[in-house]
């Protein structure tokens, strides 16, 4: 597997189209012909290449809850990041993006984080303080596992969210 380096023109900007419209904006370096970008509401990094402007198209990443989690099979080239991928069309590259989005985003650490940054300048000395503390930290979860599940519950399947609860406890049962 080759990797053409440097990028050329449409190389290079179906890659940066690629990472833009799935939520990597930041662009940050080119190595070897591999196309660097970041997220401000993601974590990870992750790295697109190809062989030509036909393909294939080559995706890396540094997350390792997210490689955990895609359960595709890596691919034995090198590059950067912790595993790398190769995708016969554009088309199957960015059918994976999404997914790799929604993870990042949401996996552990990313929750806390927002949740800390929600609450961290909010006072917590009276009962009534405490409680929007929680609220938000009720919020921040529920989310984060709409995001994980992709709006469903992964028991039913159901996928209305006002029929879906995020919680850590069973609710109670009824006498």
């Amino acid at each position: 597997m080759i990797v053409e380096a440097p990028q050329s023109f449409v190389v290079r900007e179906e890659c940066e189209k690629a990472a833009w419209q799935h939520g990597f904006r930041r662009n940050l370096d080119t190595d070897a012909g591999w196309a660097a970008f970041g997220s401000t509401t993601a974590h990870g990094t992750i790295h697109l290449a190809a062989a030509g402007s036909q393909g294939p198209w080559y995706l890396a990443l540094d997350h390792a809850g997210v490689i955990e989690e895609l359960g595709l099979p890596s691919a034995e080239m090198p590059g950067p990041g912790l595993a790398r991928y190769v995708f016969d069309t554009l088309g199957a590259l960015y059918a994976v993006l999404p997914r790799i989005y929604q993870l990042a985003a949401s996996l552990p650490d990313a929750p806390l984080q927002e949740f800390q940054a929600k609450t961290n300048d909010l006072p917590q000395t009276t009962e009534a303080e405490r409680l929007v503390v929680q609220r938000i930290g009720q919020d921040v979860f529920r989310a984060g596992l709409m995001d994980y599940w992709r709006g469903s519950c992964p028991l039913t399947g159901i996928m209305d969210p006002a029929l879906l609860r995020a919680s850590r406890k069973a609710p109670p049962r009824a006498v």
